[in-house]
């Protein structure tokens, strides 16, 4: 059974929100991509192309 937790946001501004001050991203070690994330600092950014939504992004 799936974990699942709907947070509800009352019309407030982002900056009005109260946010933790560390978020934590678990990672797998077995993923190359991870690895490269956690000990080159390398992130993976796709490219606007290859989105699903033509709304996501307006390539030039």
């Amino acid at each position: 059974m799936q974990d699942t937790t709907k947070i509800t946001i009352e019309k407030k501004s982002f900056n009005d929100l109260e946010l933790p001050e560390i978020i934590y991203k678990y990672r797998t070690w077995s993923d190359e991509y991870h690895k490269r994330f956690i000990t080159e600092k390398e992130a993976f950014m796709a490219s606007a192309k290859t989105f699903e939504d033509q709304l996501d992004c307006k390539s030039y």
